[in-house]
C-alpha cells in the first residue's frame, strides 16, 4: 500500500525543510497558514500524513528552540538547534498522539 502525503499550502512563507512527511516553514510572509502567521510563531511543522499543522517552533532570545506540539495541553519542548526539533519533534508528537 502506498501512502500519499499531502502538501501545504505556503503562500509567500518559505519551506526550510521538506522530508517525505514532514515540512517545517519559517513564517516570514503575510499569507497565514490555516489560521497561523508570523504574529503566532516563527515557524510551522507540517505533517503531510495527517495533512495539518503538528507544532508551533519559536526562536528564543538564547539561540535556542521551543518547539510545541498541537493538543489540548502545553506540551513544549526546547531544543538547541532547528536541526535537533526537526528530528526529535516527530517522535514525541508520536508518542504523544499514541497514548491518547
Amino acid at each position: 500500500m502506498t501512502v500519499g502525503y499531502v502538501r501545504p499550502k505556503i503562500g509567500d512563507n518559505i519551506a526550510i525543510y521538506k522530508g517525505r512527511r514532514y515540512w517545517v516553514i519559517q513564517m516570514t510572509g503575510h499569507d497565514a497558514i490555516e489560521c497561523f502567521s508570523q504574529n503566532d510563531c516563527d515557524y510551522l511543522m507540517y505533517d503531510g500524513l495527517f495533512g495539518a499543522i503538528m507544532a508551533l517552533i519559536d526562536k528564543q532570545e538564547n539561540g535556542k528552540f521551543k518547539g510545541t506540539l498541537m493538543s489540548h495541553v502545553e506540551l513544549s519542548y526546547e531544543f538547541n538547534s532547528m536541526e535537533d526539533a526537526i528530528k526529535k519533534l516527530p517522535i514525541y508528537a508520536d508518542k504523544y498522539y499514541k497514548s491518547i
